[in-house]
């Protein structure tokens, strides 16, 4: 996991987009820390003057809940410097949940500032490098892409070559390795991904896969079997699905859920649900709960 430290409160707030993994919009975003690291990002769409106070007390009653959690921050992405009562109301929340309140900004296009301070705004710094690019606001990634019809058509054609009857964990966790860690897939890897896709039991041995490792995914599969003969679940595998579990490989989740959107853009709107569960699941354990 790569660590970006920011020196000032421009550079933090240059930071928010890759956490979110969009550039928020007439947004509120409430960043939770634990001893000064950043735990995530939640995203609010922006209030208006009657919801302030819900919305604050909404907010900060969710960074209450974050393991670990001793602080947050606020940032406000309007088209002009934020209300002074928000940065007032969460400050009072914060207050009422133990929580320190590190700061409230606002975000204007290319330039930031303190809420409530009696400064100009000052040029937003460039993403650190070390941290990913993102493309679009918060509509963006909740979009499935285009896909190219003759790419759709040799998928389709291997799914229907792919027998789910004929696939085993082996074959699975083949393909989805693939998809965590190579910028290319083959059809028969998508296929079967696909299928994959749209059976709980499968599903979730894969969802395992790429939120940790190889390894954990073989277990996963091997407590499948064990469960469908009877066999209690294992609560740390569960608790994976569940998010109770550490911060999964971001990497790999990223690599599994540009193929989940693709294979839903893809596939005939029968199956459609399928990948798009699996698709909102990457999102969500990215933090992108937006687009989830």
């Amino acid at each position: 996991m790569n660590i970006v430290s920011a020196s000032t409160d421009g550079q933090f707030l240059s930071m928010i987009p890759a956490l979110l993994g969009h550039t928020p919009t007439h947004s509120v975003v409430v960043i939770p820390f634990a001893n000064g690291r950043t735990q995530g990002a939640m995203r609010i769409d922006l209030p208006d003057a009657a919801q302030i106070d819900a919305v604050a007390r909404m907010a900060t009653g969710a960074m209450c809940k974050v393991e670990g959690a001793d602080a947050f921050a606020v940032a406000v992405y309007t088209n002009a410097p934020a209300d002074a009562a928000i940065a007032e109301r969460f400050t009072h929340y914060a207050t009422v949940c133990g929580l320190r309140l590190m700061g409230a900004f606002y975000v204007t296009g290319n330039a930031w500032g303190t809420i409530g301070a009696d400064t100009a705004p000052e040029p937003l710094p460039d993403t650190p490098a070390g941290l990913p690019t993102v493309e679009g606001d918060q509509h963006h990634g909740a979009r499935l892409p285009d896909v190219d019809p003759a790419d759709r058509d040799l998928m389709l054609a291997a799914m229907v070559r792919t027998d789910p009857a004929d696939l085993d964990y082996a074959r699975i966790l083949d393909a989805a390795e693939h998809a965590a860690t190579s910028d290319t897939l083959t059809d028969e890897d998508r296929a079967i991904l696909a299928v994959t896709m749209t059976r709980p039991a499968l599903r979730d041995v894969a969802l395992v896969s790429w939120a940790t490792d190889r390894f954990t995914g073989d277990r996963a599969a091997d407590a499948q079997n064990e469960w469908e003969n009877g066999a209690e679940y294992p609560q740390e595998l569960a608790a994976i699905i569940w998010g109770d579990a550490p911060r999964p490989d971001s990497t790999r989740l990223t690599r599994a859920l540009d193929v989940a959107r693709r294979i839903a853009a893809a596939v005939p709107d029968e199956i459609k649900p399928g990948p798009l569960a699996v698709a909102a699941w990457l999102s969500w354990a990215l933090g992108r709960s937006t687009h989830a």
